[in-house]
């Protein structure tokens, strides 16, 4: 008799563990970087305009390369660049379509909600709410600037390393 409720409590236990949902990434200040080739989220030439793209570039740190994470509960995040204020979102739900940066009006909508999955090590996908698609880092999309553009992609069609990402916080 002991054992069996011992084991409905490790049972119950696990269960509602389960159920709590705390963030996989911390709110705070992070550089986004690509696993496959090192690089990091950026604003285009810096911009604080909406609208302006977002880019996969060299690492240097500057403030258009900071965005803060920040949980909005259901296992969402939104990114918002520390340099524009403005927040990364999807300009359409279609496959390829590049990301961009807009004001949060109230609250977020799906276009700028991501979920943050973690797959390996550090190592995190970054799921769009209202496509269901991917943050892609590894594209050869470019923007008329020549820069190259970060995407989304499906998970089927793109090499993992593509759309793998850590954080690493800013101080």
């Amino acid at each position: 008799m002991k054992a069996l409720l011992f084991i409905s409590f490790i049972l119950i236990q696990t269960i509602s563990l389960s159920f709590q949902t705390s963030p996989v990434v911390c709110n705070g200040k992070y550089l986004i970087i690509n696993k496959k080739n090192c690089d990091v989220l950026d604003v285009e030439l810096a911009s604080k305009e909406c609208g302006a793209n977002i880019i996969v570039y060299d690492k240097h740190g500057g403030t258009n390369q900071q965005f803060i994470l920040k949980n909005v509960g259901s296992g969402y995040v939104t990114l918002t660049n520390v340099n524009s204020k403005l927040a990364i979102t999807i300009e359409n739900k279609k496959e390829g379509s590049s990301l961009e940066q807009t004001a949060i009006c109230g609250s977020p909508n799906a276009f700028q909600l991501f979920k943050v999955i973690e797959v390996c090590d550090g190592f995190y996908l970054l799921l769009n709410k209202a496509s269901g698609l991917y943050i892609n880092g590894n594209s050869l999309a470019v923007s008329q600037y020549c820069y190259r553009l970060a995407i989304q992609s499906d998970k089927c069609d793109a090499n993992l390393e593509d759309l793998l990402f850590s954080f690493l916080p800013v101080c």
